[in-house]
């Protein structure tokens, strides 16, 4: 366990850094400075958490956030999500009945990758529709435990977690403002989230 929190933190640092090198590069393009995102989604495979039973849907696992601009190519900011998830199954011949709510929240900082990549890889994306970025998000997750069992009401406590993850993500934009994202990655509430963005 200590090995992998170690190896886990040497990959934070390195990423660290690996960012704001590229974050120091004066972007020629497109610039986020004083711009702000806004994106609301969906998370298209959820963690299951290996609680036992057969699960439901209470209520999709939903993401927003707004990032703020505070360089060319770097914009930061909060994070909210939720989701809920009932679970049916059998303990001493008795149905268990009980649902696991997921409130997140947090912050996340994006390095906008489009102009990099047409630099450095010769690559011809038009940077107005197109955007291409790594996220880091960090957070705390409440996890609530609730059933309709009276012999199993209290069987589980309510917990906090804390979350760090990688995203890597792509935004199309229709217009000058209006798009979609699509963000691959150890997320809010899953590994897949997709959704509208708006870039203001």
């Amino acid at each position: 366990m200590i090995m992998k929190k170690f190896i886990l933190l040497l990959l934070i640092a390195g990423m660290s850094g690996s960012f704001f090198n590229l974050a120091a590069q004066r972007v020629t393009g497109i610039s986020y400075r004083n711009r702000n995102l806004f994106g609301a989604g969906m998370t298209l495979i959820s963690y299951r958490y290996e609680y036992a039973g057969s699960r439901s849907i209470g209520f999709p696992a939903t993401t927003a956030y707004m990032e703020m601009g505070l360089m060319d190519n770097i914009t930061a900011g909060p994070y909210v999500g939720y989701a809920r998830w009932n679970y049916d199954t059998e303990l001493d011949n008795q149905t268990w009945n009980y649902t696991w709510s997921f409130t997140n929240a947090g912050v996340r900082g994006s390095l906008h990758l489009t102009r990099v990549l047409n630099n450095v890889l010769n690559m011809d994306i038009n940077e107005n529709r197109t955007d291409w970025y790594v996220t880091l998000i960090a957070g705390l997750e409440y996890r609530q435990y609730t059933s309709t069992s009276t012999e199993f009401i209290d069987r589980f406590d309510n917990e906090y977690n804390f979350l760090i993850g990688p995203l890597v993500g792509v935004r199309y934009y229709l217009g000058s403002s209006l798009g979609f994202y699509f963000e691959a990655g150890r997320g809010n509430l899953g590994l897949f989230t997709a959704g509208i963005s708006l870039r203001l």
